[in-house]
């Protein structure tokens, strides 16, 4: 998150004094400089462990539901891919450089969150009260920081990312308790395809409707669906 942080910033102030095609020439070039460290990284080896394990960990109930609610919680991450900027520069009228501060803002508090997550809170809240407040930060904010006043959404959007932080971390020490270790890699990669889904979806759907009825729209939207996974929350942690 400090990277995404950085980089969002950093892409601002690129976008504010050169153009689209020679910043992407220039993050291009700072990938390929990436190759250069390469050269350090260790060499690991893996371990062959049949398909069939992998299948009957990822079928249980427990797994099958935290899928379907992180399916459904990743969905505001299209709406925000395809809405968000739209709404930051028709809404509140900010230029390339007041959206780069703007989610550098947002970014920051989200890996602020995480780190005192693993620093102050784990294990200090109930599963239920956690999600609760995870879900209710992230919904709200989504909804509220659609109001057209900068220093209102920008508050509200800080708020977001508070809840995205704690539902990111959640997601973490979750794939920890539900699978093995040996095979931990494998079903790391299965939620993030989990995840990546979700945003597709969520593009797919909320995409057309942000062109219709108004790019705030679909973050209005997302952010109910994320208040409505509460209820699916608790019937989950019943269980």
């Amino acid at each position: 998150m400090g990277g995404m942080t950085a980089g969002i910033l950093l892409g601002g102030v690129s976008l504010h004094y050169l153009d689209f095609p020679r910043t992407f020439v220039l993050l291009g070039a700072l990938m390929l400089l990436l190759l250069v460290l390469t050269w350090r990284l260790p060499r690991t080896r893996g371990r062959r462990i049949p398909l069939l394990h992998y299948g009957r960990d990822f079928l249980s109930r427990p797994v099958l539901f935290f899928v379907t609610w992180l399916f459904l919680f990743t969905m505001h991450w299209g709406a925000e891919g395809t809405s968000l900027g739209l709404f930051l520069t028709t809404g509140l009228g900010l230029t390339p450089l007041g959206m780069g501060l703007y989610l550098a803002g947002e970014f920051s508090l989200v890996a602020l969150t995480a780190y005192l997550y693993g620093r102050f809170w784990a294990g200090r809240l109930s599963p239920r009260g956690f999600l609760t407040l995870a879900l209710a930060t992230s919904g709200l904010g989504h909804i509220l920081m659609t109001y057209p006043h900068l220093v209102w959404s920008f508050l509200w959007r800080g708020v977001h990312g508070l809840g995205d932080g704690l539902i990111m971390m959640e997601t973490y020490t979750t794939i920890a308790r539900l699978f093995k270790v040996e095979r931990i890699g494998g079903h790391a990669g299965l939620i993030t395809l989990t995840t990546t889904l979700g945003t597709l979806t969520g593009s797919l759907v909320f995409g057309p409707l942000g062109a219709a009825w108004g790019y705030h729209l679909p973050l209005v939207v997302s952010g109910l669906t994320s208040l409505a996974l509460i209820p699916l929350a608790y019937i989950g942690l019943k269980e």
